[in-house]
């Protein structure tokens, strides 16, 4: 008889996607284990709980579990070995579980490994905790991050470096040792670990929230447009494959001719992950970079991070990965659908410090297509010098405390129009990381609204004045909102609870809402303090004007006296 033969060993890559933070794990399993046992491996592995439906999707066919179909369905799983579908390195297939919550992962096929049986089944590497199950998918993830501590381990590494299944169907005898012995309670990550706060923190019913609309349904022809020509700049960046020569932080600027500040411009791929155009607004694209360029850039708490980033988002990606919302873009514009091939679709997301990554409004738009326009022509030329490892585009001159000192920028020639795109002039330029005509968040009070306040009559006794950000955001009408919750009170109590004023617009500063919450406060009971107690530079810099006007003075406090129980009793009801 011939020799039984044995199977080869795969290293895989199981990815969550549609999330902020990267959450993946890499294992070795057998090339020829069976979609049923698989599943329980990915369960045991990345944390989830084996209590909801799950399916595996391969070039557009299902593969599910008997007892999910009836019991004869087509495709059952466990008739089906992943050596059938991965056959090669680079191979790809996704892992869907709960089909409301809609965990959806990448499984990639990253090497083909000879067969060692003490080492067939075994977690190499990984990264991020489990999300919280039932908890709204993609989206609900995002929001529970924002309402309580962060545990994010940089890397996740087992303590037994062969940690291994015996016996493929006895997962969960496998998965209990994971949790009680493999890894240590005080040091390494826990699956078991919340990602956030307890799962009945912070959650809502969603009452007096308005329901968002649908992004694309309803778009006016020059938004229509807008679209059009952002996925025509998308589809010549995809032909151009820039991330061939440029890797992320291969950054170029784009001068906007309204505000003369800048756009920096971020060509995502060459890691092979993650391809898209990335264009960062200010004021925040100007620390953002500054910090990421030093290196300092803080990335433990995702709250902290989002809060930080302004930017557009045009991301290439395979049609299975699409929302239904993106594929209805495509619809409502009557755009061709790409052809076959990898990450040719494209989806476009926005992201604010007072939002989660969501569907775009139009505004995003102009920046965007100069974006994704202007990225083909820096390709072009850093491929146009004779060494392009050495471009001069490439950042490679003086730097100052850790940042360069130029970079590449794109200047709309005189009187030119800004859809002019061979109007863009590209030349290396120095760079303020710290220009005018940054917001720090303070708010400029016209005469008019200091009047109306001024002339109210002066009472005896401080008041104090204050705002915070909501743990999780609401729903509006253009989309999902962090809110600012204001405050301001006299610090006496005299039986009159301060109303708070709450913010839901993206762009209203936290100058502005303190300043708003302080007027209303003070025309409600018709009198304005002598003494306002503040805590921060944004309040103070936005009432100066006013209290050396009105001879009111200003005090910095750390902590104000009364309504800070008020905004850790508005924070627990929200």
């Amino acid at each position: 008889m011939p020799p039984q033969t044995l199977p080869k060993r795969y290293l895989i890559r199981i990815e969550l996607i549609g999330v902020h933070l990267p959450i993946w794990r890499e294992l070795i399993v057998p090339s020829d284990v069976n979609l049923g046992d698989f599943d329980q491996v990915i369960q045991a592995t990345m944390g989830w709980s084996e209590e909801q439906i799950h399916l595996f999707i391969m070039n557009g066919v299902r593969y599910q579990s008997a007892d999910a179909q009836g019991g004869d369905g087509e495709n059952p799983e466990e008739l089906v070995d992943l050596d059938q579908l991965l056959k090669k390195v680079g191979d790809y297939m996704q892992y869907v579980y709960d089909m409301d919550d809609g965990w959806t992962h990448t499984i990639t096929l990253k090497e083909v490994l000879p067969w060692d049986e003490n080492k067939f089944l075994v977690c190499t590497d990984g990264s991020g905790a489990c999300p919280l199950e039932d908890n709204g998918g993609a989206l609900g993830y995002e929001a529970t991050c924002r309402s309580g501590e962060i545990r994010f381990p940089e890397v996740f590494e087992p303590k037994r470096a062969n940690l291994e299944l015996v016996d493929l169907l006895d997962c969960f005898q496998f998965e209990e040792e994971f949790a009680e012995g493999v890894l240590d309670e005080e040091e390494d990550l826990q699956f078991a670990d919340l990602l956030v706060a307890d799962d009945d923190e912070g959650e809502g019913d969603g009452e007096g929230q308005e329901a968002m609309p649908h992004p694309y349904l309803a778009l006016s022809q020059s938004d229509q447009l807008g679209f059009r020509l952002l996925l025509d700049a998308g589809t010549a960046v995809r032909a151009a494959e820039p991330w061939k020569d440029l890797w992320d932080q291969d950054v170029f600027c784009v001068k906007d001719p309204e505000t003369g500040l800048l756009d920096f411009v971020s060509v995502l791929g060459r890691a092979g992950e993650v391809f898209a155009v990335h264009v960062h607004r200010a004021p925040e694209c100007y620390t953002y970079w500054r910090t990421t360029k030093e290196g300092t850039l803080a990335m433990d708490s995702i709250e902290d991070f989002l809060r930080g980033v302004r930017m557009g988002e045009l991301e290439f990606i395979n049609k299975s990965e699409m929302e239904p919302e993106d594929l209805d873009l495509y619809e409502a514009l009557g755009y061709k659908k790409p052809s076959r091939g990898q990450q040719k679709w494209m989806r476009v997301r926005r992201y604010h410090p007072r939002s989660i990554p969501h569907f775009p409004s139009a505004e995003i738009l102009p920046s965007l297509i100069r974006g994704a326009q202007l990225a083909a022509r820096f390709v072009a030329a850093v491929r146009a010098e004779p060494n392009r490892a050495r471009s001069r585009w490439i950042e490679s001159g003086e730097k100052s405390a850790g940042v360069p000192v130029e970079l590449p920028v794109f200047t709309l020639a005189e009187n030119r129009d800004v859809n002019d795109w061979a109007a863009w002039e590209l030349d290396n330029h120095e760079v303020d990381w710290s220009p005018e005509g940054l917001t720090d968040g303070s708010y400029d009070v016209s005469e008019f609204a200091q009047e109306r306040v001024g002339l109210l009559p002066k009472s005896s006794g401080p008041w104090e004045v204050g705002a915070i950000y909501s743990d999780k955001p609401f729903a509006t009408q253009s989309g999902p909102v962090i809110a600012i919750i204001a405050m301001a009170a006299p610090t006496f109590a005299d039986g009159e609870p301060p109303e708070p004023y709450i913010s839901g617009e993206l762009e209203e500063s936290l100058g502005k809402c303190v300043w708003q919450a302080f007027a209303e406060t003070a025309v409600r009971r018709g009198e304005r303090p002598d003494q306002l107690n503040v805590m921060t530079d944004v309040a103070e810099k936005t009432f100066r004007p006013f209290a050396d006007k009105y001879g009111m003075k200003l005090k910095r406090v750390e902590k104000p006296e009364l309504i800070h129980t008020f905004f850790r009793m508005m924070k627990d009801s929200l």
